[in-house]
């Protein structure tokens, strides 16, 4: 029998240490933004 709790329990906590990360990484583009300034488009 496949236990669905645990796979969903499992599931939902990969999903909010994803969104922590995310936020993470979206705050530190931000403070760089803010340091660099935006970036431009490079194009080759």
């Amino acid at each position: 029998m496949v236990d669905l709790y645990g796979y969903l329990s499992l599931s939902v906590a990969a999903l909010q240490e994803q969104q922590k990360q995310i936020k993470r990484l979206q705050a530190e583009l931000e403070e760089f933004k803010a340091r660099y300034g935006q970036p431009t488009a490079v194009c080759q």
